[in-house]
């Protein structure tokens, strides 16, 4: 009997870009989706079902508000709604959503206060009456003039940041600027000053605020709240401010084509749209799966266990809006270590990415537990693709491209490369899309494009595609040279032939019948298979590993071997014994294949003062599976 899932009650506090706004045709206001606003600020809002059921009604109130009344839902009835909060004050919100299963309802408390500022631009002391941030966040308050958001303001009006800067630009490059409200941000305090906007860009327009207009000065440049949200009523109350990682938050001002185009980008990537964020919720996946848990990880003073429920990779999720430690804001570019032990000191930026984009395990740990859990070590095995580690070579040394050194950037020079401004693909490929291949839409045309921009400066610059770029040889022995991750499709298929179920070309992770061999053979399989690139990321090291793989698993176990027995040779008067051992993994796979064994029987010395004398045994082609030799009284000194 199936259960229905009770239902639950779910609201969304909905951003708006200026991009959205206009790509909609719409007529309203932008939206950071925080759940502090300034008075006078549109909260907009959307319902559904936590469990994913169709919601058959909704039903919208506000429970409380300061005065207690005054203002009503917009659309109360439906999937969307919004109101407008005139006054100072915490209000909280209701929705009742009803299923085929039931009905359940939940609450959401936004808190509308006014705009104060840092307080402490233009070395003016921060006033703790006030809720100036600076008062009890000086730590904060100093790394963030440190970064490109303190001083936007403050340079471009003298000139310093563009020669078409204007008045249209000074809404998102200041505080509170909203003229569909009033709440002392920029605009308000511009306005009852009498300040404008200056008619030429100079040097001294910047400090003309300072010198005539202190309390607008406190407003300028980009500041805490307008991430945060407005903080007159927070002063130690949690609720009276928002910290979240939504990427709306960063889009109401960098979502506006044609010069800001990031959140757009990041919209068409894997990081927003990946359905892997759903397993954020687990303590072990939540460092790579999870927004919070991955600023936890690189930052476990940042305090933050306090927010809760699963977030994508957004912005601030990889970039820290405080800390300019490390370029362009990122959280972490420190070297990174590899579950094999493995030390990545080059790779610059990129090395944020491998911080996630590696395996979970070590491949002989792997076979010797049940390697039917998991997809191989992960399927985000990029960095030791590109590395060319912690897979099983059976001895050998494999070979590796020229990646790894002469990337400078690692993942980002390739993956944040991208199509320019106006091209098709901007985007959709590289840049904050990170996608190497997407499907391009024009009118009712659709085309598969590659992103093969890094690749130009070192491969064939005419090559529009990875199909542009041959193998070498016919890597699979299929009998056709064909492109190079066909070759690299071509070894999987090899490989998979030779894993249980024997034969076919999908592999059976749940056989537990599998031997130690084909379980490193599945190991090697998934390692090429689930990281993607299928050979880009180290084309030399993929082809080789598979060819290995596949001889590996044609002609058998590759491990040292040992002695099976020894046995004395009859009527010789204990001259000779029969020595038996099993195949070394030389004999087939190596670098150098064991050519002869050179067989040696040790004399314990008579008395200390005497070392032991050793003497040889005939040596014996290593042509088959068990070998043996008899001793031949020959004496070689140690």
């Amino acid at each position: 009997i199936a259960v229905t899932q009770q239902p639950e009650a779910v609201i969304e506090l909905v951003t708006w870009s200026p991009q959205e706004i206009h790509d909609l045709h719409l007529d309203q206001p932008v939206s950071s989706g925080l759940s502090v606003v300034g008075v006078g600020e549109v909260v907009y809002l959307a319902g559904h079902d936590g469990e994913g059921e169709d919601v058959t009604a909704y039903s919208w109130s506000i429970i409380s508000s300061p005065g207690g009344g005054g203002v009503s839902i917009d659309s109360a009835s439906m999937k969307y709604a919004s109101f407008i909060p005139m006054e100072i004050g915490k209000y909280e919100v209701e929705l009742t959503i009803t299923t085929s299963a039931g009905t359940a309802t939940t609450t959401q408390n936004i808190t509308a206060a006014e705009y104060v500022g840092v307080g402490s631009i233009g070395g003016e002391n921060p006033d703790f009456a006030s809720g100036d941030c600076a008062a009890c966040h000086a730590d904060k308050a100093t790394d963030w003039s440190e970064t490109g958001h303190s001083d936007m303001f403050s340079l471009a009006i003298d000139g310093l940041k563009s020669d078409h800067y204007n008045s249209d630009c000074i809404s998102c490059h200041t505080l509170g600027f909203r003229t569909d409200a009033v709440n002392g941000g920029f605009d308000d305090v511009a306005a009852d000053l009498g300040w404008t906007f200056p008619d030429t860009l100079v040097d001294g327009n910047w400090q003309d605020i300072l010198d005539n207009y202190p309390e607008l000065a406190q407003l300028s440049n980009i500041q805490c709240e307008n991430c945060h949200g407005p903080g007159s009523l927070h002063k130690g109350d949690k609720e009276g401010i928002a910290i979240s990682l939504e990427s709306g938050s960063c889009a109401t001002c960098h979502a506006e084509e044609p010069y800001h185009v990031r959140p757009t980008q990041w919209k068409n990537s894997a990081h927003a749209t990946g359905s892997s964020f759903s397993r954020g919720g687990s303590a072990s996946c939540a460092p790579c799966h999870s927004g919070w848990g991955f600023v936890a990880r690189m930052d476990p003073a940042s305090n933050l266990e306090k927010t809760s429920g699963i977030q994508n990779v957004s912005c601030a999720t990889c970039h820290d809006p405080h800390n300019t430690k490390y370029e362009h804001q990122l959280r972490n570019t420190e070297d990174v270590t590899l579950v094999d032990g493995t030390v990545i000191t080059n790779g610059d930026t990129g090395k944020l990415c491998m911080q996630c984009h590696q395996m979970r395990r070590e491949a002989n740990a792997y076979v010797e537990s049940n390697p039917s859990t998991f997809r191989g070590g992960h399927h985000s095995a990029q960095s030791e693709a590109l590395y060319g580690t912690n897979a099983f070579t059976f001895g050998r040394t494999l070979p590796n491209s020229t990646h790894k050194d002469v990337v400078t950037q690692a993942c980002v020079t390739c993956h944040m490369a991208g199509p320019g401004r106006g091209e098709p693909g901007h985007f959709e490929l590289g840049d904050h899309s990170w996608a190497m291949n997407a499907e391009l839409i024009d009118g009712t045309d659709t085309t598969s494009a590659d992103n093969v921009v890094a690749c130009l400066d070192c491969h064939d610059p005419t090559m529009t595609s990875f199909d542009d770029m041959m193998a070498r040889e016919d890597y699979d022995g299929d009998g056709e040279v064909g492109t190079a991750q066909e070759e690299v499709h071509g070894l999987l298929h090899n490989v998979a032939l030779l894993i249980p179920p024997l034969g076919e070309d999908e592999v059976d992770m749940q056989d537990t019948a599998m031997t130690v061999l084909q379980k490193k053979g599945l190991w090697n399989y998934f390692f090429i298979e689930e990281h993607g690139s299928f050979g880009m990321h180290n084309y030399q090291f993929s082809v080789a590993l598979l060819q290995l793989t596949e001889e590996a698993l044609t002609f058998g176990v590759l491990d040292a071997s040992s002695i099976a027995s020894i046995e004395d040779v009859p009527n010789d008067q204990g001259k000779q014994v029969e020595v038996q051992w099993g195949r070394f993994g030389g004999d087939g796979v190596s670098d150098e294949p064991v050519q002869v064994y050179h067989v040696w029987r040790m004399s314990e010395a008579a008395s200390a003062k005497e070392k032991p004398t050793y003497a040889s045994l005939r040596s014996v082609p290593a042509t088959t599976v068990s070998s043996s030799a008899r001793a031949q009284p020959t004496p070689w000194p140690p």
